[in-house]
């Protein structure tokens, strides 16, 4: 009888940690048309790529090892973070919603990243990749870090400078820590 209920919780916790999208006719039907295909490693590639395409994250779960891949490029592909959060090594998640944010080009998609150093790399990132410093002032719309806030931003500044050369940007940077390295001297 214990192994009973033991089986039915464990079910329960699986359906509840799987994302769940109901498949449309045609998204079911793109799936199924991979089945026609030689091998099973075409079958595999092509439901993955299908899966990616319509953002069906519960088929990553049959990957294995690529599952946080899968989800991850669902959430670029979807520009949609929520997926994000089934993967369960904080290294991942954070790089996940990263491409996600980079791909929806929504930097506040960053401020969700729990590990502190990526989510600051995000943002930073972020302000570099577009070459605008106003990315940077999004640290003082994270209400992690109140402490760092202001350091965190002139950072992402100077690092902006560091890529750019724009040595104009070293009169946006308050902290005379950081206007004291070479590139603001």
């Amino acid at each position: 009888m214990q192994k009973k209920w033991l089986i039915v919780a464990l079910v329960v916790f699986l359906i509840a940690c799987k994302p769940v999208k109901e498949l449309s006719d045609e998204d079911e039907a793109a799936l199924e048309s991979c089945d026609d295909l030689g091998s099973e490693n075409e079958i595999k590639e092509c439901k993955y790529i299908k899966s990616v395409e319509i953002g069906y994250a519960a088929y990553c779960y049959e990957l294995g090892e690529e599952k946080n891949e899968c989800l991850t490029r669902i959430a670029e592909e979807k520009q949609d973070n929520s997926v994000c959060s089934y993967i369960k090594d904080g290294n991942k998640e954070a790089e996940c919603y990263k491409r996600a944010a980079f791909s929806a080009k929504n930097v506040t998609m960053c401020h969700v990243i729990i590990i502190e150093k990526s989510r600051n790399n995000c943002i930073n990132d972020f302000a570099v990749k577009f070459g605008n410093y106003t990315y940077c002032d999004s640290f003082y719309d994270s209400i992690r870090d109140a402490s760092n806030i202001g350091f965190n931003r002139d950072n992402c500044v100077y690092n902006l400078i560091n890529a750019t050369n724009d040595k104009q940007l070293c009169k946006k940077i308050k902290s005379l820590q950081i206007k004291e390295r070479p590139l603001c001297r």
